[in-house]
Parts: C-alpha cells; sequence; structure tokens
C-alpha cells in the first residue's frame, strides 16, 4: 500500500473503517500487518481523494 500525503483529506474516514491499519498516534500511523488484502484493497477503493494506492 501507498500513501500520497498531499492529496489525503479524510483521513478520520479511514481510521473508522479499518482501526486497526489506521493508527493516528502511532508511528508508522498506517500498519497493514493485522488486516486481510481483501480488506485493505475494499478501504482503498473507498478513499476518495486517491491518497491511497495498493
Amino acid at each position: 500500500m501507498e500513501w500520497r500525503q498531499g492529496r489525503c483529506q479524510h483521513c478520520g474516514k479511514g481510521v473508522r473503517v479499518l482501526p486497526r491499519m489506521f493508527i493516528p498516534r502511532h508511528q508508522p500511523w498506517v500498519e497493514s500487518g493485522e488486516d486481510t488484502s481483501d480488506d485493505i484493497r475494499a478501504a482503498v477503493a473507498r478513499r476518495p481523494s486517491g491518497a491511497l494506492g495498493v
């Protein structure tokens, strides 16, 4: 997964969709180890800004 910071507009929505993946107070704040590939792809597909990619 890749994150395009300049496009990110709705990070709160990502936290609500996959709270195990998006951890705002953690570095790195995106941690994909606990979610399945299908979960991650679905979350990326729902992000309207294009900030996340697979």
